[in-house]
């Protein structure tokens, strides 16, 4: 590890600013609830985006009977509980978090919170050692407080952060990019498979089936029949590694799906032969069932299935990725949900019915929208590229290997 600058201040994390410690109001009191203020878990933090993306709000009951845990714009967010001890994300708003995150609000007078913010996320793996060996890791708030860590000279944080933040704004556009021409394609598939408005349908008549009234010349079909579903492999985890070495493959975990792959690799021999590509179709049946994805590579777990389609002429590659999305076959994935701990739906892959179209609208559909998930992967390949160069840089000027305080760097604005 590169030496920092004697200019550096070495310090602790306590002297960036203030730690909150997040709280959880009680769920039976449905008015603390509400729309006013995101409150973020630590599921609602990805590794794809500097910021979260939360499902549940605070109500303005709810700030007052938090009290003093609201965290302002530009704080930053970081996992101390659990198993995703070191997840991290800047708030864009008022904001308050659970118990499991401590919230850093940041005194801007000294330090640059987008600098603090890659401090963190570089400090991550170190802090997650710290935690290891308990049944529920933790890093408690005295703990995390009393973090060492060194930081420049503000007009170097500055430019650090200007550096890093250009890749995380790269990325974050190609993802709204990337849900744009997921949107477009949906609409599509919405519009012609299950309102049945496709071109022509004018002229062809409606007949009732098991499914209610479709098109006298659709088919009700089986996916399973059509298509398999390639379950991955469990290499164990004592063979999971943090980095890639001659002989190994990056390994995707349920977890990964919707989010940044975790990094982890296993040796190739492990994977037999249990490989995704970036076409590739995957779609969870344990853990977190229901996600579907492309773009992802490497060896696969068992709670995933690869979908590989049998006759593309009977169904297409882009019909299908939407058709496992579709509400009528994750409704079919939920109904057959088992288990407690762990979720299971293994067995609803003989369940999965739907109205086939015929093959000449099914081509036509593909040409349409085969280019915007291809244009999509395009984009998922390039912010992949982005997170690599960023994550090579981010060690090196976190730790001043890479000495950036000399150059002349517009470093934007710091927002408030």
């Amino acid at each position: 590890m590169a030496i920092p600058p004697e200019t550096w201040n070495r310090t602790t994390i306590r002297e960036l600013g203030q730690i909150v410690t997040g709280s959880t109001p009680p769920t039976k009191q449905k008015e603390l609830f509400g729309k006013d203020y995101p409150f973020i878990t630590p599921t609602d933090i990805s590794e794809i985006s500097y910021t979260a993306t939360t499902e549940r709000f605070i109500s303005n009951r709810g700030r007052e009977y938090l009290g003093n845990r609201l965290l302002p714009p530009g704080s930053i967010c970081f996992v101390c509980i659990g198993a995703t001890i070191g997840k991290v994300c800047v708030t864009t708003r008022p904001s308050f978090t659970n118990q499991q995150i401590n919230g850093l609000i940041v005194d801007r007078s000294k330090h640059d919170h987008r600098f603090v913010y890659y401090l963190l996320k570089h400090e991550a793996q170190h802090i997650r050692r710290i935690a290891s060996g308990t049944a529920t890791p933790i890093v408690n708030k005295s703990v995390f407080s009393n973090i060492g860590v060194a930081v420049p000279p503000l007009p170097t944080q500055h430019k650090i952060a200007a550096i890093l933040s250009t890749y995380d704004n790269l990325i974050g556009n190609n993802l709204r990019r990337i849900e744009i021409l997921e949107e477009m394609s949906q609409l599509i598939y919405q519009e012609w498979f299950v309102n049945f408005r496709f071109p022509g349908h004018e002229k062809v008549r409606m007949v009732e089936s098991e499914l209610g009234m479709i098109p006298e010349d659709w088919r009700l079909r089986r996916l399973g029949d059509i298509a398999h579903f390639v379950r991955g492999i469990e290499p164990g985890s004592k063979n999971y590694l943090d980095e890639p070495k001659e002989g190994t493959v990056p390994f995707i975990r349920v977890g990964d799906l919707g989010s940044r792959q975790s990094g982890l690799f296993i040796p190739e021999e492990l994977a037999k032969g249990r490989f995704l590509d970036m076409n590739d179709i995957a779609v969870t049946l344990d853990g977190t069932v229901g996600i579907v994805q492309v773009g992802l590579t490497g060896a696969y777990s068992t709670g995933i299935r690869k979908v590989i389609v049998q006759d593309s002429e009977q169904l297409s590659w882009a019909y299908v990725y939407f058709l496992l999305k579709s509400a009528r076959i994750q409704g079919i994935i939920k109904a057959h949900t088992r288990g407690t701990t762990i979720q299971h739906a293994s067995s609803a892959i003989d369940h999965m019915t739907f109205v086939c179209p015929p093959p000449n609208l099914m081509r036509t559909f593909d040409s349409y929208t085969s280019l915007l998930l291809r244009s999509m992967l395009n984009i998922m390949h390039r912010n992949a590229i982005l997170r690599h160069t960023r994550d090579l840089l981010l060690p090196k000027l976190i730790s001043g290997e890479l000495d950036v305080s000399g150059l002349d760097i517009d470093i934007g604005e710091e927002p408030e």
